[in-house]
Order: C-alpha cells, then sequence, then structure tokens
C-alpha cells in the first residue's frame, strides 16, 4: 500500500470512515477555508502546508507553558468532504485552551511559603518554597521543600509528591540522617547532610581550632583546657573567639553561621590548661540559635555512658592524620568505643605519668575500632556522642590524646559526672 493509501486510512480511521468513500468520491472542490485560530493558541499544518484542501490536516497548539489541552485527541483537524474542520469527537466543535493553575499554596502549621518564581503568579512551572519556622523542621524532604505546579494543575515536591509538609518541632540528637546511614553513603570520613547537626567550630584569633557541641539555644559545651590554650581572658574570648553553628565545610563559612560570644563558663575546680581534670566548660552565645535541619542540639546524657566497649562517633575539624599540621577543611567523623580504663591509666602512666590518675571517675578513654582511625590535634572540645534509640547523647567532651595513630588512646571529660554543675549554669536559681 502507498504512502497516500496509508495516509488515507489513518484518516478515515480518525474520522469513522470507510476508505471506499474517499477514494471513489471526486474531492478536488473541497475546500474548507483558512482555519480558525483559538483563544491562548495557534494551529499548524501537519499536511499540505497553508492549503485548505481535502484531507489535509491541522493541529491545533497552546500557548505554552501556561495553557493546555485537557485532552490530546482534541488537537487534530481534518478537512473533510462537507468543507469543514473535522475533529473525532468535536466535530466541529474548536478546542480551548485551558490555563493551568494550581492556586494559592496551602498554608502549614509552624512553616511557611515564599514564590522562587514571580510572587503570586500559581502558573505552570510555578515554584515555591517551603521553609518550617524556627525550631521547627520537616525531616522527609531532600530537595529543600520545593513544589512546583505541575501540568494537571497540582502543586507537587519531589519526595513528598502532592502532599504538604509536616513540619516538627525540633528535638535534640535526631538528625535527619543517622550518622550509622551515612556511614554507608560515603565510607565514614567525611559529614554530610547535617548527619551531626550540633558540632560547633570555634576559632581564636589565630586560626586555631576548638571543636564544641551545642546542647541548647544559647549553650556550646567544650573544653575547658582548650580554650585556656587560645591564652586570652575571658574578657577577650567574648571578644576574639569566633563560633559558626550549622556548617560542615569551613570554606562555606558565612555571616548567617557566626554566632557571638555572650560569656565563658570554666569549671571551678579546673586548675589550669595543664591538669586536665575538672576540663569541661560551657560557652554562652549572645544569639538565640535558631534550630533547623542542620542546626539541633545534642541530648546531655540521662546515664553515663562511659561503659568498656560501648561504641560512638566524634566529629571535628582537627588535622586530617599523623604529620598534618593544618585542620582540615570539611568536617570529619570517627568512631570509636569506650576503652578499658585499667590498661588505659597503664599507658599514660608509662608515657606520662599522673596525667590520667587512677581516681578519675570524671574521665573515660576511648579506643579505635578495627578500622585504625582515631581523633587527631585539634579534635578536642568535641564530644563523644553516644546513640540511645533514635537519639544522641554527648557522653564525654575530647580532653587530650596521643595523636592520631590507631592504637593510642583518647582520654574524655565524662559529661554525666557534671550534669549538676551544667544545670546550674545554663538554669541559675
Amino acid at each position: 500500500m502507498g504512502s497516500l493509501s496509508l495516509q488515507l486510512v489513518l484518516l478515515c480511521t480518525l474520522l469513522g470512515c470507510t476508505l471506499q468513500d474517499h477514494v471513489e468520491t471526486d474531492h478536488s472542490k473541497v475546500h474548507c477555508g483558512v482555519p480558525v485560530n483559538i483563544t491562548h493558541g495557534h494551529y499548524e499544518y501537519l499536511t499540505h502546508h497553508d492549503e485548505d484542501t481535502y484531507l489535509t490536516v491541522i493541529r491545533y497548539v497552546c500557548d505554552a507553558p501556561i495553557y493546555h489541552l485537557e485532552h490530546p485527541e482534541d488537537a487534530t483537524f481534518v478537512c473533510t468532504d462537507d468543507n469543514q474542520w473535522t475533529n473525532a469527537k468535536l466535530k466541529h466543535k474548536l478546542p480551548e485552551c485551558h490555563k493551568v493553575a494550581c492556586g494559592k499554596p496551602p498554608a502549614v502549621d509552624h512553616g511557611h511559603f515564599e514564590y522562587i518564581t514571580t510572587f503570586g503568579v500559581d502558573n505552570y512551572l510555578s515554584a515555591v518554597k517551603y521553609t518550617c519556622d524556627d525550631n521547627y523542621h520537616e525531616r522527609d524532604f531532600s530537595d529543600e521543600g520545593v513544589y512546583v505546579c505541575t501540568i494537571d494543575g497540582k502543586w507537587r515536591n519531589t519526595d513528598l509528591g502532592y502532599e504538604f509538609p509536616t513540619c516538627e518541632k525540633v528535638v535534640c540528637g535526631r538528625p535527619i540522617v543517622p550518622l550509622e546511614q551515612h556511614q554507608r553513603v560515603v565510607g565514614g570520613h567525611l559529614v554530610h547532610n547535617g548527619a551531626t547537626p550540633w558540632t560547633v567550630l570555634m576559632l581564636g584569633p589565630s586560626g586555631t581550632v576548638v571543636d564544641g557541641t551545642l546542647i541548647d539555644h544559647h549553650w556550646v559545651l567544650t573544653s575547658a583546657h582548650a580554650l585556656h590554650f587560645l591564652n586570652l581572658s575571658r574578657e577577650e574570648l567574648k571578644e576574639k573567639l569566633r563560633v559558626y553553628v550549622g556548617i560542615e565545610d569551613a570554606r562555606e563559612i558565612t555571616a548567617a553561621h557566626q554566632v557571638h560570644v555572650e560569656d565563658v563558663h570554666y569549671h571551678p575546680r579546673m586548675r589550669d590548661a595543664y591538669v586536665y581534670r575538672n576540663d569541661i566548660a560551657l560557652v554562652k552565645l549572645k544569639e538565640d540559635v535558631h534550630f533547623s535541619n542542620h542546626i539541633m542540639p545534642a541530648c546531655l546524657p540521662a546515664h553515663d555512658y562511659a561503659e568498656e566497649g560501648k561504641t560512638g562517633h566524634v566529629a571535628g575539624w582537627g588535622v586530617e592524620g599523623t604529620g598534618e599540621t593544618s585542620r582540615a577543611n570539611h568536617l570529619h567523623w570517627v568512631s570509636l568505643a569506650v576503652a578499658n580504663t585499667t590498661l588505659c591509666q597503664a599507658f599514660f602512666n608509662e608515657h606520662h605519668p599522673g596525667l590520667f590518675p587512677a581516681d578519675a571517675p570524671d574521665q573515660f578513654c576511648t579506643q579505635s575500632l578495627s578500622d585504625g582511625h582515631n581523633v587527631c590535634p585539634g579534635d578536642h572540645g568535641a564530644a563523644l556522642l553516644v546513640r540511645d534509640g533514635d537519639d544522641y547523647y554527648a557522653a564525654g567532651v575530647l580532653s587530650y590524646d596521643e595523636g592520631c595513630a590507631g592504637e593510642v588512646y583518647a582520654v574524655y571529660t565524662d559529661v554525666h559526672h557534671y550534669l549538676k554543675w551544667i544545670d546550674g549554669i545554663i538554669h541559675p536559681q
């Protein structure tokens, strides 16, 4: 069958006719005239360009992207022997282009939206971004809460589909991506996607790193000796200590990440920077830190997690390995286990007599796991986070270590031992 005959068969199928009707009849005098344009649309020829003769085919197209035909089969018209443009469904009635509009996006409790595209326009491909209010977050977003007006006239999000976000109150110790899950994704070295949202970066005037842990809207838990080594008075710390929250790459620091210091509280029984007992401090922040997916506090321990064999993780900006001198640009983390106290004390008695005395119930040690990773210089002040159920608890504050080698120990201040002091500072009578 030739191409013309095949074309006739297809057109007859479209119009519900028989091939004989059109082959045996002379249609040379059939003229349907210039097609009529439609509102918010136009026509285009599919055959016999600019002709109106028998079996000429046109297609109506709506003005993209705002207008569309609800039914694609309404688009094609053929010049028939009654001298009219005909559609199988609509007959001689012209199609209508409908405006795609999703309407105003709905409000959500404890959240709001803003237009990414033109303000107030809810047409096809318009986009809005939902954001939870301060101290609330949506746990299921991976694309930052963007909704796009789709061709079916509905707002749609990549993750949630047509469901709108539910903003939950941020609670301590529950990151969006738990670090154990994160480890399977990236191999257990770099922190991404808010896996440790309580980690705080503090920098002295010369760039010296002190790590800390956010435990409240206004409070950072850290090591007293790490602050003391900056050789700044409490008044100078208020002015010169730079504190950053919600970051994972130090090269991406902006003013939005910085909070200012209102005061520094050392434990009253900390004698000096070279005696590591009572090595704990609290930094009070001037601004009220607003919690989100990337900024939230760690929980304070409800009981003592310094049990031999208990595993946890430490995240910090310390040097990346033995022999390195500059801090890491990206936040790193390592898994560690609480070590046998007797063996740890024996190690330090051999290498640093008197540094870790036997009567030190306020301290405990960790050692590396089978992967050989360990904490490094520059990680001091960071917390050992232990997971209990769905929550992470700041079990200890890194006080001192013997370097990055996997076979050595690191010593921590046991946070549970100091809960009464912490509560008295944060909630004074």
